[in-house]
């Protein structure tokens, strides 16, 4: 069954190259005829070959003639032939078959912990002691919350160069 499936698979994926081919082909000539419409002001061709396939306005010269339009046609009657029906004759490129897979079963050694210590620890919870609050921690003087002693803040030249900042 995998050999079927990668025998499509590579039949898929050849097509597509092919096709890749054929379409990067015309678009390189659609370029060469641009280009050459603007190397040989090729708009003075186009607009002559615009003027030669204008339709000439149709002169009708009797009712007839205008009813034979609208006329209706007979056609010949299609038959089957046997190749039509004949399913060797056409290529069948991609098989649909049901797959069926034995169901799972728990073997004795997935439920063996010994085989998995090593993932076991990684989900072990890390246990933190409690944070205390410690005596410096409440000391106000250590914070300078009022900026008594804090000179201001000066704005130097490097700190606007751009040769520090590469700006």
């Amino acid at each position: 069954m995998k050999t079927k499936n990668n025998v499509q698979q590579t039949i898929l994926k050849s097509m597509a190259v092919i096709f890749s081919v054929v379409i990067l082909s015309t678009t390189v000539n659609a370029q060469d005829f641009w280009k050459s419409v603007y190397e040989n002001n090729g708009f003075k061709d186009i607009a002559i070959a615009m003027n030669e396939t204008k339709a000439k306005p149709a002169t009708v010269s009797s009712h007839a003639d205008l009813t034979s339009y609208y006329a209706e046609e007979n056609e010949e009657t299609l038959e089957i032939e046997n190749w039509m029906m004949n399913e060797d004759s056409f290529g069948t490129f991609i098989s649909f078959e049901v797959e069926s897979e034995s169901p799972m079963v728990l073997e004795n050694w997935m439920t063996n912990e010994s085989y998995f210590n090593y993932a076991t620890e990684m989900f072990l919870e890390e246990t933190e002691s409690e944070l205390e609050i410690e005596d410096w921690m409440l000391n106000e003087n250590l914070f300078n919350a009022t900026g008594e002693d804090e000179q201001p803040l000066k704005l130097e030249s490097w700190m606007i160069s751009d040769k520090v900042w590469n700006v």
